[in-house]
């Protein structure tokens, strides 16, 4: 019974190497076959480059220098394209062919949504356009958006003072703020950080995926 236990633990211990092994060499076979692929490091079989992620911009400045302004890489089923120059990420927003975003699990929870945060393809540049020309009409970028900013600079400054240096987390009061802002020009006003309105439109942002 030992050696039959023995034996199944072998064949399995074989086969997941086997297993690895494959899908370790069909990465490289894949990578050598499409050539429309940025240069970039192979990774291990399922995980990709996921164990040698780097940690910070310094480590992808690393890698730019040794695979070029455009690399990319597995992310364990996933491909992922760096682009580290203003050029080049200037052609790719300009291609109709890169104007859909990954399908990630928040944007597949809501697929019913016609929001434009969730929104994908053709609908979401439609969508877009229509938001910014509304925010222009409403007086984006404009004089009259400065003076709010302004304006609700002038309360941040006095909240942060009325705390009289005590700890305070930042979002706390930088989400509302800037909400305020956007509240000024949609429904004319702004809203106390203590209000029942700025406190339910905070939690609405929350929710936002």
């Amino acid at each position: 019974m030992q050696a039959v236990f023995w034996k199944c633990l072998v064949a399995g211990l074989v086969a997941g190497v086997g297993a690895l092994l494959v899908q370790y060499l069909w990465n490289i076979l894949k990578r050598n076959l499409r050539k429309d692929l940025p240069p970039g490091p192979i990774g291990v079989p399922f995980l990709g480059y996921l164990p040698f992620m780097p940690k910070d911009h310094r480590g992808v400045e690393e890698l730019r220098k040794k695979y070029g302004n455009v690399f990319g890489f597995s992310v364990g089923s996933r491909y992922v394209a760096f682009l580290c120059d203003f050029d080049s990420v200037k052609e790719a927003f300009t291609q109709d062919a890169l104007l859909q975003r990954p399908e990630e699990v928040p944007f597949r929870i809501h697929e019913e949504s016609q929001g434009l945060i969730v929104l994908n393809g053709p609908l979401w540049k439609e969508q877009r356009r229509f938001s910014l020309k509304t925010f222009k009409n409403l007086g984006m970028a404009s004089p009259a958006m400065e003076r709010h900013i302004c304006e609700e600079v002038s309360y941040l400054t006095r909240e942060l003072e009325s705390l009289k240096g005590k700890p305070v987390v930042p979002t706390a009061l930088l989400t509302p703020s800037m909400s305020n802002i956007i509240s000024a020009l949609v429904f004319g006003r702004r809203f106390e950080y203590d209000e029942p309105e700025r406190i339910y439109l905070d939690k609405l942002i929350e929710l936002i995926p």
